[in-house]
Order: structure tokens, then sequence, then C-alpha cells
């Protein structure tokens, strides 16, 4: 029992306490294990203990930097990838740090004020410890005040925030590591970092809550809400001495009523008595199922949001979670937050699925701005560069607004997502600066495009000078490619917006249609004809392309009049398409055939759905027809799909590929109409010409341009038309024909492989289309040369 007395004593601050540190272990959901104690955990606990006194403490004096990569190993080793990616949580490398810092012009002035709302191990806060520590070592002498003075007001000015425990204990620690040589000149510590949701702060949740009893501010935890008092609520030293009398009595097991008293007796307000009652009761009552320990702890830590005051700089690297991986319970407790700002899409069922896009990082990004950040205070986050360019998903974020006398005024970008900084990760990362003004963002934004010098990635444990050596940067302008809210195009200085904008005038004749989408029934819809028989067809459906590794493989026979050819994106190019399987469309335009017609008409292929109906119903289904759907219906469907000619292009491309496709004949397949799966775009047309005249402009150095410089490579969807506007196909205009005849003379050269012939064709297509759009000489040139960069491996110098 001596063990356990000694592990008790350490996780309620030990020796810590004694040295006046009083919140670097608070008795948290860490210590579980006092109350499973028993001999084998006993000895699991020695056998840490002899392990840990292999170790020399001394070593950890001798350079902050290692000692801090020493814990960020153990942290991310104690938490699995899997969990710290379903968390958003990347460790953010020193160099990266260091650069968002240098970015805001943060130089180390302790009377500056610095918050990171999700802190994590600690990196940002340690460095910016480490610059005001070298400011002060050029500053001794002109500041006026000793080391007395600058642990206090390091201590109060940088700060940090996490939701996570783990992350917290490890932030503490780098804190501590990094503020050792000073902590024999303080009188007493609580370190900055507090865990807490920089999102949904008690202030947040909610004005007041009003009850029967009195006024109070919510709490969310998993043991359900607790409602604190707001007479106590009202500083900081006042909460948390609430928080201290709630767990000495708690732990003490006083009585409410004795509770209420030592609440007297330490003079806190007691106002609303029957909260208090509540409050304790309920917190009593988890004590006595062994689960107290934490809860004042909580209470305590969730109000410091609430408390620290306004900061000159907010700086970090803010959890990348999609809105649609948050947890249930938090989307609806956040949802007020999310329309304050109005982050999320609108506009029917689309917008619903765009926000699967939305990011966590934008919430942060907005609230963390709202509520921390002084007037004319900068912002420096770690972010994704989708916010910037995913159409639906980021465009709440690009409003820029947080009300009418708060704006975001974004004054740079830096793109990341060539040189990949995450260890491990592949991702689209940006840094942003932006100023807390009154002012709304200025166009162009400067964007610096970071790219490799060779093929090696930079390392996380190189220097800010390092990475910058083996990388180069790249000047761009960045602006909003038609109206305030839709994607930046991203455009080189020798490109002016006024060229895009002549692609821009006048009305879109066209319109793009996503193509057929199984929504996760690929393997069952999807077939390879095998043999055919009057009007009936043999085929097997092809589980190669199924995710449900529990899919049988079969053959069946369908009726031939609903199987068609079935073009996917691996089966487009740019100028060719090459159809290899089928696709059992129970389909009459934008409705699945009733199922009462298809047992009658089509008994066949009923029969294979009703033998898979345990593996239809398994797909994500949702009802965006406003009306039940058959459990073989499919999506993204309509007339189109059976239009005799099609402009398609693939959804996740690097560059934008378009192709005509008219009929096609299948192995066994009647049918000649071909239909697009859900990774194509396709445009529509009853004839030819028109179809090869917009395939032609789609495929143009100019068109292609604008895709690349606006567009993420995976959502090159229907929208690139709302940017790209062509007038309708005139058979009269000469322009037309020729853009029509080029396009078709390219997919014949395509068939042959005859690239050098594509490539003349090609530049003719350029000149013709510049012609169409009023474009010069040089305009064209500038985009053809940027092209060329754009579409390798990196963009160009």
């Amino acid at each position: 029992m001596k063990l356990r007395n000694e592990m008790e004593n350490i996780e309620h601050g030990g020796i810590w306490s004694q040295l006046g540190i009083t919140n670097f272990l608070e008795g948290d959901i860490f210590s579980w294990y006092l109350d499973a104690w028993d001999d084998q955990l006993a000895e699991m606990v020695w056998s840490i203990v002899n392990t840990l006194d292999q170790y020399d403490p001394t070593t950890l004096s001798v350079e902050p930097a290692e000692s801090r990569d020493l814990l960020k190993k153990l942290y991310q080793g104690l938490f699995p990838k899997t969990v710290r990616h379903d968390l958003g949580e990347y460790y953010t490398p020193d160099w990266l740090a260091e650069h968002v810092l240098n970015g805001i012009g943060y130089d180390g002035n302790p009377d500056k004020r610095l918050l990171d709302p999700g802190c994590g191990s600690g990196t940002f806060l340690v460095m910016a410890i480490n610059r005001v520590k070298e400011w002060y070592e050029e500053h001794r002498h002109a500041c006026g005040y000793g080391e007395a003075e600058l642990i206090e007001k390091i201590l109060n000015n940088i700060i940090g925030f996490d939701l996570n425990p783990l992350a917290v204990m490890a932030a503490r620690t780098n804190y501590l590591l990094a503020i050792r040589d000073l902590l024999k000149f303080a009188s007493g510590v609580e370190i900055p970092v507090y865990l807490c949701d920089s999102v949904a702060t008690p202030m947040a949740y909610g004005n007041l809550f009003i009850g029967p009893h009195g006024q109070a501010r919510k709490i969310k935890t998993s043991e359900g809400d607790f409602n604190i008092p707001v007479e106590v609520t009202t500083s900081r030293e006042l909460i948390n001495k609430y928080a201290d009398t709630l767990e000495f009595c708690v732990r003490k097991r006083y009585e409410a009523e004795e509770f209420i008293q030592r609440c007297q007796e330490e003079n806190l307000p007691i106002v609303g008595k029957e909260l208090h009652l509540e409050l304790y009761n309920k917190l009593h009552s988890l004590n006595q199922d062994n689960q107290n320990g934490i809860w004042a702890r909580i209470i305590k830590n969730a109000f410091a949001p609430v408390f620290i005051g306004k900061v000159d700089y907010v700086a970090g690297n803010p959890p990348w979670v999609a809105y649609e991986n948050l947890p249930a319970s938090y989307r609806e407790d956040t949802a007020e937050i999310w329309n304050k700002y109005n982050l999320f899409p609108k506009g029917g069922w689309r917008a619903r699925f765009a926000k699967g896009n939305t990011e966590l990082a934008m919430i942060f990004t907005y609230a963390t701005m709202d509520n921390f950040l002084k007037e004319a205070g900068k912002l420096g986050f770690v972010i994704t560069q989708s916010v910037f360019q995913s159409k639906e998903g980021g465009k709440g974020f690009r409003r820029f607004q947080i009300s009418w006398l708060k704006r975001i005024e974004i004054q740079n970008v830096d793109d990341l997502t060539a040189i990949q900084p995450f260890e491990g990760a592949t991702n689209r990362t940006a840094t942003i600066v932006a100023r807390l003004s009154r002012r709304a963002t200025q166009y162009p934004v400067p964007y610096i495009v970071w790219k490799k010098k060779s093929r090696t990635t930079p390392s996380s444990d190189q220097t800010l000078d390092q990475v910058k050596a083996v990388t180069s940067r790249v000047q761009r302008n960045a602006y909003p490619v038609a109206g305030l809210e839709s994607p930046w195009i991203i455009l080189p200085p020798q490109v002016e917006k006024a060229t895009i904008d002549k692609m821009q005038k006048g009305k879109q004749s066209y319109r793009a249609w996503k193509g057929c989408d199984t929504r996760g029934g690929n393997g069952l819809f999807w077939l390879e004809a095998l043999k055919s028989e009057r009007n009936l067809i043999v085929a097997r459906n092809t589980t190669e392309f199924s995710k449900d590794k529990n899919l049988p493989t079969m053959q069946w026979v369908f009726e031939n009049d609903l199987i068609y050819p079935l073009l996917r994106g691996r089966d487009t190019e740019r100028w060719k398409c090459s159809p290899q399987f089928a696709i059992v469309f129970p389909h009459q335009g934008d409705s699945a055939i009733e199922e009462k017609i298809l047992k009658r008409k089509y008994p066949k292929t009923y029969a294979y759905f009703h033998e898979m109906r345990e593996y239809l119903s398994r797909r994500k289904m949702f009802d965006l027809s406003r009306k039940k759907l058959a459990f073989y219906a499919l999506f993204e469907t309509g007339d189109f799909l059976l239009s005799p000619y099609k402009v398609v292009w693939k959804y996740i491309a690097q560059e934008l590929t378009c192709a005509v496709f008219g009929s096609h004949s299948l192995n066994y397949v009647k049918n000649n109409i071909v239909i697009p799966d859900h990774k194509l775009v396709e445009v529509p047309f009853e004839k030819k010409e028109p179809a090869h005249y917009l395939c032609a402009v789609l495929n143009s150095a100019i068109a292609r341009f604008i895709v690349k410089t606006y567009a993420v490579g995976t959502q090159i969807s229907t929208h690139i038309l709302q940017y790209i506007k062509m007038p309708k196909f005139n058979e009269k205009n000469k322009i037309h024909i020729e853009l029509s005849n080029l396009s078709d003379q390219c997919h014949e050269a395509a068939l042959k492989n005859e690239t050098k012939k594509i490539a003349e064709l090609e530049f003719k297509i350029d000149q013709a289309a510049a012609s169409l759009w009023g474009i010069d000489d040089k305009e064209l040139e500038a985009m053809q040369q940027t092209l060329l960069g754009l579409e390798g491996s990196n963009l160009p110098d």
C-alpha cells in the first residue's frame, strides 16, 4: 500500500504541488488505476519505476529541444496513428511552427499574448517561450525588469488549450521543461495549458441556463450536463476556488449541507443554493461510483477560455476533422456555433452532402478569432488547403466575415501541398496569416507555393533554414474565381485576372451532370457479360470492385433490355474512351422501375436483386428524391444518362481530360448507349457536332489552365461550367465548326495513338479557343507556358 499511497500523492500534485506548481498533475482520468489497485497492478507499476530509474534525469537539462523530442515520440507512441488521424491530430514539425510564428510577426516580446487553441503536445507554446527568452536576453537591460517578472509574463501570456487529456499532459510537461530555468524566480506556478474546448466554451454553449433555482452556465460531459451556478463564474480565481472546494468536500465525503457551509466559510457567493446542492449531489454520486477525481478539475479547466481575455496572436495547428466524422453529439452541440458564422453550405441536398468537406479547422479559425483575438491581432494556422478551393465545403469559410464589424483579413497563404510536411500523412497542407479587422480581405492575396528541388521530402527534424534550402517558393496571386465566396483561382504574375474574366462573361449554355452512382454497390451492379441467348444475357457480378469482401460472386441470367455498356473513370482519357464492363440499370429516367413492374417484366433481374438484397441494403442510401427509394435504386440518375452523345471527364484527376462518347457495341450487350459511372462528369448531347465543339473547348490549354488553377484535383466536378462559359454551338459559326472538326480529328488520332498529330491539332484548338474568347497571343502563351508546369509533378518557377 505504500507504493499506492505514493502514486496517489503524485497524482494529486506530489512534489510539484510542494514546489508551488499547482496543476501539473491534477488527479485526472489517468489516475483510474488507483481505484483498480491490486498486486498485479503494483507489480506493473514497479516495473515502470525500475525502467525509468535507468534514465538520467539530468539529460533533460542539456538541450530543451532534445527533451521535447523525447516527449513527442512518447506521445505519438502512446496514441495509435489511427486514433490521432480520427482526432485530426498531426504532429507539427518545429520548422513549420517556426514558419507560422514568423508569418504572424511574433518576436517573443513578453508583453504580447499568444494562444494556441489546439496545442497538442505544445510545439507552438515551447517555441514561443524560447523566443521570449531570446528577446529577454537581447533586451535585458532596456526592458527594466528581472526574471521574476519575466516568468510571470510568460505564464500570463503564453496559453494553450486542448481537448485531448494526454496532449494536455504532454504540453504541460514540455511547458514546464521550457521554463525550468526560471522556476526558482516564481512564487507560484499554474501552467497555462488547459483541458477545454476552444470552440464550445461555457460561454459559447450558452448564454445563461435559467432554471427554477437560479442561473447557471452549462458544461457538457460524458456524464451529462453540469450546471455551474453563475455567481461562482465571474472570475478565474473564483471558479478555481469553488472547484477546489467541491473536490475537497467530495473527497472527504462531506454532506451536501456541510459543503454549503464550507463554501460560506470560504466566502464563496452562494445565491442559488439549490443549484449548488444539485451540482454537489451529482459529483458526490459519481464519487460513490468511483468516478470522481476528475470532475472538479474538468469544471476548472472548462472555464479557462472564459477568463484568459484577449490575445495579440493566435497560432497553431487546429484539428483536421471533416464535419461528417465528428461525433453526432458534438455536431448537435456546436450546430448553433456553425450557423452563427454561416459556415455550412446552403442549398438543398447537394449542400447537405458538401458538409462532408466542411472542416473543423474552419470553425476553429472563426471562433478563436472572434472570442480571443484583439482587434488587429493576427492568427497563424496550419490548415487544409482545400478550404480555399473546395466549391461547397469551403464556401462559408471564404466569406471571411465574423460580423459586420469583425472581418477576417487574409494577408497571405503558403501552399505546402507539394512538400507534404507531415510524416506518414498525405494531405493538402497550407499555412495562413489573417488579421482581425474591420476591413475585408483584399485581393489578390499573396499565395506562395512551396515545392521540392529534388524527390527528397523535407524531414521533420530539419530546421526552417534547412527546409528552405531544399525547397523553392513560387509567388502566385489568389482571387475568387467568380464572386467572393467562390473557390480561389491561383494565378502566376504573368496572367491577369482580367484575362480569366473574359471566359466568365455571358450565359452558360451547357449543364454538366455526375455519372451514375451505385453508392457503394459497384460489385453488385457492374457486370462482366459472358454470353447471350435470345433476349437474355449471362453475366457475373464484379466482386473485384466491391469493398464488401463477403459479397458472393454469382453468374446470373438477366434480361438484356436492362444491361448497358459502362464507362468508368479509368476507361477514360483525353480524346479516348474504352468501355470494358456492363451495368444493370433498373431505371426509367430519374426513378427506379417500380418493384411490381420489375417483377412482372424483368423477373430474372428482379430475382438477382432479391438474392442480393442483404448487400444492396448495406449501401449508403439517402432519400435524395424526397420519396422512399427501391432497395435496388441507383443514384445520380436521369434521362441525361441515356443521351446518344456525351462529353465526359474524370471527377478525380490531376488535370481536365475530356472525351466525346457516342454509341458503343459491347460483347453480348444489346443496348449501345453508354452509361458513365460516378467518377465521371457528363454533358449530354443529341448530336455529335456540338459535343465535339464543347470537348475541344474544354480540352484547350485555356480551359485546362482555369481548372488547374482553381479546382482541387479530387473535385473536378460539374461546377467547372460555372466558371468556363462558352457560347452555344452554332453550325453557321466558322470557329465553332472548326473546333468541332478538330475534336473529331483528335479522337480519330487517339485511336491510332498518333501523338504527334494530336499535338498539332491541339495547337490549332488553342488558337481557335483564344479567338472564341478574345484572348490575345501574349495571354495565350502565358497560360500555355504555365500549364506545362502545372500539369507536371511540381509547380514551375
